[in-house]
């Protein structure tokens, strides 16, 4: 029997009277149902909302380390995770896996060229791992 794994599908509740429909959960105030759902020889594994950021988040952090050498990811924060690229230091938003580089920030005058040098690298890494991670959501 092929399976297949796809990700998050609604299936609204008129739709859960279906014949092949086997309704094995339903989250609560939602109309989403996780379980496995039969078409003919296609089993479709259905996901709530948090298994599928759960997964999201597990490989975007996956990525960083893998291709950006992200380390020291840290989860104290709740809605993000602190993490360092080389001496760089930022943090990946769980709601939209946005990336914010600490040292990217905004200076006006008065700085050493070494300083603007240092946040024009922080820049382009910081756009760099938010088109990365944009591109791979979206695949």
């Amino acid at each position: 029997m092929l399976c297949e794994y796809l990700p998050l599908i609604k299936i609204r509740k008129s739709i859960l009277a279906e014949k092949n429909t086997k309704r094995v959960g339903k989250a609560r105030n939602s109309s989403y149902i996780y379980g496995v759902r039969e078409f003919g020889h296609l089993k479709t594994k259905v996901m709530t909302k948090r298994e599928l950021k759960k997964q999201q988040t597990k490989a975007v952090i996956e990525l960083l380390q893998n291709k950006f050498g992200a380390t020291n990811f840290d989860n104290d924060q709740g809605s993000y995770f602190t993490f360092n690229i080389g001496d760089f230091t930022g943090h990946l938003e769980r709601r939209d896996f946005s990336i914010i580089i600490y040292e990217a920030m905004g200076m006006g005058p008065g700085f050493t060229e070494e300083e603007y040098d240092i946040r024009d690298a922080a820049e382009v890494l910081e756009n760099g791992l938010n088109k990365e991670i944009e591109n791979y959501l979206n695949k």
